[in-house]
């Protein structure tokens, strides 16, 4: 599974003047997309009616790569569909980028 990004759909919560450094930062020009590879589920667990999972990847922002592990919660739709959703705290400067400054 992969998931690709436009990176520029990212958003300041400061509005436009931050938009731009925001997107400076992710380097956008040379680096439109943020994207994330799975690589390995290490794990799923029933918990009601969704799926506690721990899933490896690899993220790509600003075209540096690094493998991120995750918790996942998953959880089966209508139609056979499937929901995800998770989230992860990344250092900026792990993707070599600079902090942004108002």
């Amino acid at each position: 599974m992969s998931v690709e990004v436009d990176a520029t759909s990212i958003k300041a919560p400061k509005g436009a003047m931050m938009d731009k450094k925001t997107w400076e930062a992710l380097k956008t020009t040379q680096f439109p997309k943020i994207t994330y590879q799975l690589t390995r589920i290490e794990s799923i667990t029933p918990n009601g009616a969704e799926y506690d999972i721990k899933a490896l990847g690899i993220l790509t922002i600003a075209g540096v790569k690094l493998p991120i592990d995750m918790n996942v919660k998953g959880k089966l739709l209508n139609g056979g569909n499937l929901s995800f959703k998770g989230d992860k705290k990344l250092k900026m400067s792990d993707f070599k980028m600079e902090l942004l400054r108002p």
